[in-house]
């Protein structure tokens, strides 16, 4: 997946779920759309840069959306006034020439996920669910169809397969990534609504994807929210398959490519 044309700022505040205050290269203070439910816990340092898309259509009611923040302290160079993206060294401190500045990113438009989950499935980088095909989206699952998941496919072997994706983006250690970052209903519905498909001889997985690229681990929160992780449990020992995919971004100019790196194991 490639986003161009982005634009760096500096995180202020996020006032709201979906609101957050930035600071653009000539000061002027802005409020972006921040399309993510989550905390945000362990990514939103002050002065940490944003990276944002931009949309003129004046039906909107915000100009900027929020798409990736840094995670580091450091502030971009803003003495030019032009916004590029972190390998442009004239607006921003290069890291190979200054260690206090970080190659650590994470991705916190959460409507993302999914198709990021798709797109390396169809490229076969999810090892596990090699020769998926006809992915579809939110399909309608779950008692009286009530619900509706994430990816729907079926592998090489003609098995359905039911598919969930959880984004993770709170960091619990060095090095350590974990989902959930608050008690999570939702999450816990869809564990026992994908165990219901086990019983039917049929694939369920649930994929987090680890949305910041500093971690080497992923693990369930289990002291965030007890009742999930039993319910990760209940489900993982009934046949739901869980896998931890991390987010590669490689940066041209103002330009970034994401696509899922590698897997990740899950230590809990």
């Amino acid at each position: 997946m490639l986003l161009e044309n982005l634009l760096v700022s500096r995180y202020r505040r996020r006032f709201q779920r979906f609101l957050m205050e930035v600071e653009l290269s000539n000061g002027q203070r802005v409020v972006a759309h921040t399309p993510n439910t989550g905390t945000m816990k362990t990514l939103l340092a002050k002065n940490n840069p944003v990276y944002l898309s931009t949309n003129d259509n004046p039906q909107r009611k915000l100009k900027y959306t929020t798409q990736i923040i840094q995670l580091n302290d450091s502030l971009p160079d803003f003495s030019d006034g032009n916004l590029a993206g972190p390998d442009n060294k004239k607006t921003f401190l290069s890291a190979k020439s200054n260690n206090s500045v970080s190659e650590k990113f994470c991705l916190i438009n959460t409507h993302l996920p999914n198709h990021l989950v798709k797109e390396g499935i169809e490229k076969g980088i999810i090892k596990e669910i090699e020769g998926g095909r006809e992915i579809k989206k939110e399909v309608p699952y779950g008692q009286n169809n009530s619900s509706r998941v994430d990816l729907f496919l079926e592998d090489a072997t003609g098995r359905k397969v039911f598919l969930e994706v959880k984004n993770a983006t709170l960091k619990v250690a060095e090095g350590v990534c974990a989902f959930p970052d608050a008690s999570t209903k939702r999450g816990l519905k869809h564990l026992r609504e994908l165990t219901a498909e086990t019983q039917k001889s049929h694939r369920a997985v649930v994929v987090f994807l680890v949305s910041r690229n500093d971690c080497q681990q992923f693990q369930v929160a289990d002291k965030i929210d007890k009742e999930f992780y039993q319910g990760y449990l209940q489900a993982r020992q009934k046949g739901v398959e869980f896998l931890a995919y991390r987010l590669k971004f490689t940066w041209r100019g103002d330009s970034v490519q994401m696509e899922l790196e590698k897997s990740l194991p899950i230590i809990n």
